[in-house]
């Protein structure tokens, strides 16, 4: 009986020490998956400004219920019917550039910045050029 009570206390032993390093991992995994995410979406909208879909520039708006591809000028400017919204994990917070709008053809960006994800005091960021590359 005492073997089966040791080997419990130290199976919760081992539990409790690797617990910390598994919600670490999570964290750190669900904010690149984020980052990943969010690299594909600006990534298709430049892919649609550059094959020059319906002759306008494309863009994507970044806000706190997700991310919004969108054609036009600026989101403000956009054709709704045309938005295709893509959900973002709602435990993270996304800061820096709100809008990105790729030219047609040529795929530049009319703002140059960074978007950071955060989430738990972790930290991931995206950068974006006026040439439009997104690292």
């Amino acid at each position: 009986m005492f073997e089966l009570l040791l080997a419990i206390a130290l199976m919760a032993l081992i539990f409790a020490m690797a617990l910390p390093f598994g919600l670490e991992f999570y964290r750190r995994n669900t904010l690149d998956a984020e980052r990943e995410n969010l690299a594909a979406v600006l990534r298709q909208a430049r892919g649609r400004a550059m094959a020059n879909i319906r002759e306008t520039p494309h863009g994507v708006r970044i806000a706190p219920e997700g991310y919004t591809v969108f054609e036009g000028d600026s989101y403000a400017a956009r054709d709704p019917a045309y938005d295709t919204l893509f959900p973002k994990d709602a435990a993270i917070v996304a800061s820096g550039l709100a809008e990105v709008v790729f030219s047609e053809l040529q795929g530049n960006a009319n703002a140059s910045g960074t978007v950071s994800l955060e989430s738990g005091g972790g930290r991931a960021e995206l950068h974006i050029n006026y040439e439009g590359r997104i690292d």
